[in-house]
């Protein structure tokens, strides 16, 4: 089978003529399978060639079912891609002998997609400056302690993000290769590829180009923090600030009842200071929703003195709304019975604030909780409680969108995000570490994210 190098004449007609260059002689290294004499011809470039490898596969016919027929293509892709890395190495040091000393061959472990490869890699001398390199690991292009190519990296990194611990990940990682797996290696490539993970958003975010020009006709923002224990630190507890954006809800089809989903959903996160995450979510809000030439926009958060003022802060065109829950969760603390609770819940559904302003500042000789009480009142005087009655008075007078009261939306993503890898029995994190397996499992929930990690080798 045809193995095309990494770089050089890659293309169709390329291949074909080194394939009838290699008959008449002028070939990479020897010829696997051919007893002819090899005429020497003139150097080269070995990397705009094509390898031919020929491996020998013997089935017998009789008793062979599907599992062991797999096994043996398997066993040969193993051998064909061990003799490729040969083969390519050997070639390339005898069109450039007079300048690549050969030292000695040294043999390693590769875990594949076909399972663990062992490989010869080349040592060689540089004449002129007597430096030693390993040829097969730059003509590879691998990194110096690379044990494992992108394919099995990735879908290592896949099963940690995707809610396995790294033991778990790596016992699983190691049933598809075949071979044990080191939890350690799989940490270490998830927090190289956070780390690389949090340069692009570096890079984007100087960038400042837009992935639309469309903004959104409805825009929503939610936001909220979750709460990760702390492991080697000062503090009990490491916030992880989580940004929601979308544009609407749509009816997901094929179900009986009424399903609903969040249209062009958007996630940033990480432990960042509230400064650094507003200015970071704002340029990513306006990469993909174009935020700034967006008007109809409803900021929800559960009232956070911090979260209201990103409010402030980044998204000023914004009208604050206070989640409806939270406001109720302490109504019922404060409320002194069942009765006044429901009767207070009623009258601000119906807009009777006022009256429950008054009802609520008596709660301490009602025999309520007046701490309760009081972040009620917080609530209801910084006029955020009824925000999506304005939002709705302004930019959607004909009620084709569901406005939201509450920010259920973020809240269900930070559990399946954060909370369903990150908040299990044991789990404690450092700060850095948290955050880069954060930015992992947040760009996980966009494909096209995703997908542009592993696009380009991971440099060394």
């Amino acid at each position: 089978m045809p193995v095309a190098p990494p770089k050089g004449g890659g293309g169709q007609g390329s291949c074909q003529k080194a394939v009838v260059n290699s008959r008449r002689g002028g070939r990479l290294g020897k010829n696997i399978g051919s007893n002819q004499p090899k005429r020497r011809e003139e150097p080269m470039d070995a990397r705009s060639q094509c390898l031919t490898i020929t491996v020998s596969v013997t089935i017998p016919v009789a008793g062979m079912n599907v599992n062991e027929l797999e096994e043996a293509w398997v066993q040969a892709g193993r051998e064909g891609m061990a003799k490729s890395i040969r083969e390519m190495q050997e070639g390339f040091q005898l069109v450039h002998r007079q300048r690549l000393e050969r030292r000695e061959w040294r043999r390693r472990w590769i875990q594949t997609r076909l399972g663990p490869v062992r490989v010869e890699m080349l040592k060689v001398r540089a004449v002129e400056t007597g430096q030693s390199v390993a040829l097969g690991r730059d003509l590879l292009e691998m990194a110096p302690r690379q044990r494992a190519t992108s394919w099995v990296e990735r879908r290592a990194v896949e099963l940690r993000v995707r809610g396995l611990s790294y033991r778990q990940a790596a016992d699983v990682l190691g049933d598809w290769t075949g071979t044990q797996q080191s939890a350690m290696w799989l940490w270490r490539r998830v927090q190289a590829r956070g780390r690389r993970r949090c340069a692009r958003e570096t890079e984007a975010i100087r960038s400042g180009a837009r992935l639309t020009r469309d903004p959104p006709k409805h825009l929503y923002l939610e936001a909220d923090e979750i709460h990760l224990k702390a492991q080697r630190s000062k503090t009990s507890s490491h916030r992880v600030k989580v940004g929601l954006s979308y544009s609407g809800r749509e009816r997901v089809p094929g179900y009986r009842r009424p399903r609903y989903r969040l249209s062009a959903k958007r996630l940033y996160g990480g432990i960042e200071s509230f400064e650094t995450f507003g200015r970071r979510w704002h340029a990513s809000v306006d990469r993909h929703h174009c935020v700034n030439d967006t008007e109809a926009v409803l900021y929800l958060s559960d009232g956070d003195p911090g979260l209201r003022q990103l409010r402030e802060m980044y998204f000023p065109q914004a009208i604050g709304q206070h989640d409806w829950a939270h406001v109720f969760r302490d109504i019922q603390s404060a409320a002194p019975d069942e009765a006044r609770r429901a009767r207070w819940v009623g009258q601000l559904c119906e807009g009777r604030d006022d009256l429950v302003k008054r009802r609520l500042k008596r709660c301490r000789r009602d025999g309520g909780n007046p701490e309760a009480a009081a972040k009620v009142l917080r609530a209801l005087d910084h006029g955020d409680f009824y925000g999506w009655k304005r939002f709705r008075d302004r930019h959607d007078p004909q009620r084709t969108q569901k406005i939201p009261r509450g920010s259920g939306g973020i809240e269900k993503n930070q559990e399946i995000t954060i909370g369903r890898a990150m908040k299990k029995r044991g789990m404690a994190w450092t700060a850095r570490g948290a955050n880069n397996l954060a930015k992992l499992i947040f760009a996980w929930q966009d494909k096209y994210t995703w997908n542009s990690l592993w696009q380009e080798p991971f440099p060394p």
